[in-house]
């Protein structure tokens, strides 16, 4: 199904289709292209909502897994699950309000304490340093790194 998003504001959304040469389109206020999704004030609220909402779904899934698996995979999976999914489209991010700011940020403190096993009364930005370091000075390798390059068996070492 198609849809158009036209960048006005609510009260001059049209309501009817619309027709684009020969077909009729309906008129939305959140489209979704190549995963993004946008809204029609660009407040980007909905693309946030559906990161937040599936990052914390995703980290609920993990933490009953955790005792199944080693430390090392732990925290290969919730790097590849939740943080690539806050990576994903970050430029179209910029200029966030400082609220929408703070609930990605969220994600990110709960998937560092989530790797790290730590609780709420742990200091954050401790844990925040060693993820960044785990990301950035370690064996991690995005799925295009891993399919592009010849790693030498680095990711089957991880899993």
């Amino acid at each position: 199904m198609s849809s158009v998003l036209f960048f006005l504001t609510q009260c001059q959304q049209p309501t009817s289709q619309v027709r684009v040469f020969n077909d009729l389109v309906t008129p939305s206020t959140v489209v979704c292209d190549l995963g993004i999704y946008l809204d029609s004030d660009v407040r980007m609220c909905s693309q946030v909502a559906r990161t937040v909402s599936n990052c914390f779904f995703i980290l609920r899934r993990l933490r009953s897994i955790r005792r199944s698996l080693t430390h090392s995979v732990f925290q290969s999976i919730v790097v590849a699950l939740v943080l690539s999914k806050l990576d994903f489209g970050n430029a179209t991010l910029a200029s966030l309000p400082l609220y929408q700011l703070r609930r990605l940020q969220s994600v990110m403190n709960s998937a560092a304490r989530l790797m790290f096993s730590a609780s709420r009364h742990n200091q954050i930005m401790p844990l925040l340093h060693r993820l960044h370091g785990f990301m950035h000075h370690s064996e991690y390798l995005s799925s295009w790194q891993y399919w592009h390059f010849d790693v030498g068996g680095v990711l089957p070492r991880l899993i």
